[in-house]
């Protein structure tokens, strides 16, 4: 199961209120197929919130919103270990040292 993974430095708390993650330049028919979105905290690889992903909608020229179902508040270390400048990229759900399909999903 592959997972979309965000590197921003917007509040996760907001993002969960707002239910969805801002504008990104990403490949859509790649990120309307993972189940899972995981945002990471700029500069820290920090994981700061999990959400199953309701899906993506046009935004403007090759950008893309990023809407959320069901969210959580979490801290996980060293998520965001990729050495790119792309805050955009994928992994797969076994390469994550939690299981987002055991997340308990935070009242919204």
């Amino acid at each position: 199961m592959e997972v979309l993974m965000l590197n921003t430095g917007d509040d996760p708390k907001q993002l969960r209120r707002q239910a969805y993650s801002g504008s990104w330049s990403l490949k859509a028919t790649r990120a309307i197929a993972c189940d899972y979105v995981v945002i990471c905290q700029i500069g820290t690889g920090k994981a700061v919130l999990v959400a199953e992903l309701r899906g993506i909608m046009k935004a403007g020229n090759r950008k893309f919103d990023v809407h959320f179902g069901e969210t959580a508040l979490v801290e996980f270390q060293d998520i965001w270990t990729r050495k790119s400048q792309n805050p955009v990229g994928y992994t797969n759900a076994s390469d994550l040292p939690f299981d987002p399909t055991k997340i308990e999903w935070d009242n919204r």
